[in-house]
């Protein structure tokens, strides 16, 4: 087989080893991998276990968990500077090679999920940082902000919280978004954008550890924490589906036509904000606005749902899952029961942010 010989730039890279039996650095490498850094995934996820790779006498030397790398093990390296390697024999995976050719899903616009990942960081902030910057960054007509803590202060004891969440006494659930409309001159419509806050605090972080599931829509089981959200999001736009419905002007047959016709809608958010996105996106879909009038942008998504509850909404939404190759959030369908509704657009993460929103802003603008 020819072999291919790749350049990885200055900076942070992730290689997956597919080779057949455990090897080393030095079988890998060329001598200028030495003064970049190492690390591989810890039993969490996380990485972890940094250390710099020195290099004497013709050989690299690192400590006892990186003297053999294992088959089918992924490691992130922070090179100090360019190294050439022999890509097509020794790895099976890779971020932030240069030249990187990405074929997205039909319909995706890269400038359009900048736009909308750059909201889902901006609703973060509290009500009066976001209406300031919408003023002097957007043109939206019309601006409402929601926040609703449905726990107290955050003040027993990380692992008790946890084990009550587990045991499914208690949920514990912090839901902000923005509600935003503006006029699109060129389409003759009225654009509504929801943007959904995404994890905080640690007690957002518990939500997300409640593995209990709920039915939703009657269309299967979700991700408890995130069907509370979503319940609280109906609460907070009064109650309910009728009082959503009377929200959004369709209360009918007719309506619901008229409405397709003058308006389009966009929800969107970061982490857990992208999944009560997605949930909200599939109850709109329900109440009868078409899939060409709706969009969904979710950024950093947890699998959200059972097989029978994403089997049923798989291709009938709009739906752009964006995820940064070493954000490992998106990745814990390995270890849970829930699935990811919609295919993943996988971005090339080329300074090993993860999960953060600058991470996913940062890897947007590359390819802008």
């Amino acid at each position: 087989m020819k072999q291919i010989q790749k350049t990885l730039k200055k900076g942070v890279h992730i290689l997956g080893l597919p080779i057949n039996e455990a090897t080393s650095l030095n079988d890998l490498f060329p001598k200028e991998l030495a003064g970049s850094s190492i690390e591989k995934l810890d039993k969490y996820g996380i990485w972890s276990f940094k250390e710099t790779i020195l290099f004497q006498n013709n050989i690299f030397e690192v400590s006892e968990k990186y003297e053999k790398l294992q088959p089918f093990e992924s490691i992130r390296l922070t090179l100090k500077r360019d190294v050439t390697i022999d890509w097509s024999v020794k790895f099976h995976s890779f971020s932030g090679l240069d030249e990187q050719k990405i074929d997205f899903k039909e319909g995706f616009d890269v400038e359009e999920a900048l736009y909308f990942m750059q909201l889902s960081k901006l609703v973060y902030s509290d009500k009066e940082e976001i209406e300031e910057k919408l003023q002097k960054h957007y043109h939206f007509d019309s601006f409402q902000f929601f926040s609703k803590r449905s726990h107290k202060r955050f003040s027993l004891r990380l692992w008790n919280r946890l084990m009550v969440l587990w045991r499914g006494r208690k949920s514990m659930v912090d839901l902000q978004f923005v509600y935003l409309t503006h006029w699109d001159e060129n389409i003759q419509k009225t654009i509504i954008t929801i943007v959904f806050r995404g994890s905080k605090e640690r007690e957002d972080w518990l939500t997300n550890f409640s593995l209990r599931d709920r039915p939703m829509l009657g269309k299967g089981m979700v991700h408890q924490g995130f069907n509370e959200a979503y319940r609280h999001f109906l609460q907070m736009t009064k109650r309910g589906r009728q009082d959503l419905r009377k929200k959004l002007s369709i209360s009918s047959i007719d309506e619901i036509e008229t409405f397709n016709d003058n308006h389009n809608i966009v929800v969107t958010g970061h982490s857990m904000g992208g999944a009560v996105a997605t949930l909200v996106g599939c109850l709109l879909l329900d109440l009868g606005i078409k899939k060409e009038n709706l969009k969904i942008y979710n950024f950093g998504t947890p699998p959200i749902g059972d097989k029978k509850f994403v089997d049923y909404y798989e291709g009938k939404l709009n739906l752009y899952r964006v995820v940064n190759e070493d954000d490992i959030v998106p990745k814990l369908d390995r270890i849970s029961r829930f699935y990811h509704l919609g295919e993943e657009i996988l971005l090339a993460s080329n300074e090993g942010e993860g999960h953060h929103c600058d991470g996913y802003i940062d890897n947007l603008i590359d390819l802008v």
